[in-house]
């Protein structure tokens, strides 16, 4: 082959390296097996679960129970699947963390509930302030400050120790 040709070749091989080294640089579970747990080795590839907690919900209205006056808490489960599929007894899969997010819309734009537990400036509704809730496996979140009337959506998912992140979970309300 030409010179020329090989100096083509070589350049395509190195873009084509970079164009694959932030995928692997990441750590995205879609491309790499992810470790969890105190060395057992075991690739963690499941997303974690989790749910609302029971008796949270008031029918089929979508109102909170006690939450009239935008004062409240909110809570639930998760849980994540041992990463063994083979039958073993190593539980290297855990939950690391529960995430909650609380946002009023106000038409196309919504507002963010911050750690402080005020609502912030008005920012696209696709931009999602998350906050860690209290606990794993049974996980709440405390709302210190009365919201405002609104329509608000209040969405939680998990995050195992290799840092799979569960379905989001979204449940809308009205505060009068």
């Amino acid at each position: 082959m030409p010179k020329r040709m090989l100096q083509l070749v070589g350049g395509l091989l190195a873009v084509g390296a970079l164009a694959v080294a932030p995928t692997a640089a990441t750590g995205d579970a879609s491309s790499t097996a992810k470790v969890s747990g105190g060395g057992s080795g075991c690739e963690d590839n499941w997303d974690p679960q989790s749910r609302w907690g029971n008796g949270s919900w008031n029918g089929d209205n979508n109102s909170w129970n006690g939450w009239g006056d935008g004062d409240g808490n909110f809570g639930g489960q998760s849980w994540d699947q041992d990463c063994n599929a083979n039958g073993s007894s190593a539980k290297a899969a855990r939950v690391g963390r529960v995430q909650v997010a609380v946002k009023r819309g106000l038409g196309s734009q919504c507002q963010n509930l911050s750690r402080a537990g005020s609502l912030g400036r008005r920012t696209d509704c696709s931009d999602t302030h998350w906050l860690r809730a209290s606990g794993t496996r049974r996980w709440s979140h405390s709302i210190a400050n009365p919201l405002p009337a609104g329509r608000y959506r209040l969405m939680h998912r998990a995050v195992d120790a290799a840092g799979n992140r569960g379905k989001v979970h979204v449940r809308r309300l009205s505060i009068r």
